[in-house]
């Protein structure tokens, strides 16, 4: 299957559950966040939401919290 349905298989059950404790570091998120950002300015491309949350994940990590 795709990369999304892996996920589901593999995580489904936590979201059926509600258990959303994370399970990756802030500061790699922020990495890929970055990555994309990066990515869609190369390709004119204007993705709102990665910007929002790279902005909330750019305040947890210089609050300290990059490794939560």
């Amino acid at each position: 299957g795709s990369p999304p349905a892996l996920i589901v298989n593999a995580h489904g059950w936590r979201m059926i559950r509600r258990i959303f404790n994370a399970g990756f570091w802030i500061e790699l998120d922020q990495k890929d966040l970055n990555l994309a950002f990066h990515g869609e300015k190369a390709m004119g491309m204007s993705l709102p939401n990665t910007a929002s949350a790279q902005q909330l994940f750019s305040v947890c990590g210089a609050n300290g919290r990059g490794r939560m």
